[in-house]
């Protein structure tokens, strides 16, 4: 498996997890026409497009993500590969046109998840199959707490998810992502906060103006010196291949998962086909 080159921005670390979910989609593309809704900076259509993928569509909404898929992809002259700017709520193709469809932690920036979910569907073919990440809200935050990440509209709890999917979907599956036992603690970790740190700092955001600034800076120390902060080489070596070396991996859902993998379709055989060979991946 040839895996695209790191950014120098980004933790290889951050890298090799954005990257598990087309790592596993690796196998299932090939033949076949593809949708990558929400490409980002195209690292994951280089793996579509080196799965062996017929011919693959690059869609994002941001134009400069675009001209960078175009740029740092070796097979957009081969006619495999077409990116282009739209909306993922209102996809410009026609009924039926893809045999798998691919949108990896996007549901959770769109403002109209339902016209999203409609769409995706609507563009798969009866024999196709959808593939869908997000993060594990039950991993990341407290009930009622809205998402730090301040690009995320709303985040999923397994029974959220659900719930959508079944919506447009009349069959799916969802299983969990994970990590090695040490990523899986780093980032359990770096996500979510301590609940004492979380209610700490709503009880300090409504009585902010009562409490005088050096009083705030006492209390944010004294907990500062209470907190362990997770510690985990950032800089790992990039795996060459799975199931053996890459360290993240997928199972059956449970609440301690880090996100949500999601297969879906219209023929239950199919999926559930899809769905165990996954499994065997991860």
């Amino acid at each position: 498996m040839q895996i695209p080159p790191k950014p120098g921005h980004i933790h290889t670390l951050e890298f090799v997890r954005i990257l598990t979910p087309y790592v596993l989609a690796h196998d299932i593309v090939k033949g076949k026409t593809v949708l990558e809704l929400g490409c980002g900076l195209g690292y994951g259509v280089w793996l579509l497009v080196t799965g062996g993928a017929s011919r693959v569509v690059a869609l994002d909404l941001d134009k400069a993500k675009i001209f960078h898929t175009v740029g740092s992809c070796p097979y957009v002259n081969s006619g495999r590969l077409c990116a282009i700017v739209a909306d993922g709520q209102a996809l410009p193709f026609r009924d039926c046109s893809f045999q798998v469809v691919t949108n990896f932690e996007v549901i959770e920036h769109v403002s109209e998840p339902f016209s999203l979910l409609s769409e995706l569907a609507r563009v798969l073919r009866t024999d196709g199959i959808l593939l869908l990440t997000t993060p594990n809200r039950s991993a990341r935050l407290f009930p009622l707490q809205r998402p730090w990440n301040p690009e995320h509209m709303r985040e999923y709890t397994f029974r959220a998810l659900q719930k959508g999917l079944r919506e447009f979907f009349p069959s799916f599956k969802i299983l969990g992502i994970y990590g090695n036992p040490e990523l899986h603690k780093f980032y359990k970790m770096m996500w979510k906060r301590t609940a004492s740190q979380y209610y700490r700092d709503r009880v300090l955001r409504v009585i902010r103006i009562a409490i005088p600034s050096f009083v705030r800076t006492w209390i944010k120390n004294l907990y500062h010196h209470n907190i362990s902060s997770p510690k985990l080489s950032l800089d790992i070596a990039i795996p060459a291949s799975i199931p053996g070396d890459w360290p993240f991996y997928i199972d059956d859902v449970t609440k301690d998962c880090l996100g949500f993998f999601a297969i879906c379709g219209f023929d239950n055989r199919f999926v559930c086909q899809v769905t165990n060979g996954i499994k065997r991946l991860g």
